[in-house]
């Protein structure tokens, strides 16, 4: 992909915080709210809340 638009560059240690940010809550955001997810956990990881000592 060929992009025209350029954003001013930002000092690197300001373009990676911002970089962990987005990264951060993108996962939260998929983590959070992904159905796909939920039938992972409940498919594969079966919640017990009274089993919780079990391994």
């Amino acid at each position: 992909m060929h992009h025209e638009l350029h954003p001013l560059p930002l000092p690197e240690n300001s373009r990676r915080r911002q970089a962990n940010v987005v990264g951060q809550g993108d996962l939260y955001n998929a983590l959070m709210h992904s159905d796909v997810l939920f039938q992972l956990q409940r498919d594969l990881f079966v919640f017990d809340p009274n089993n919780l000592g079990a391994v």
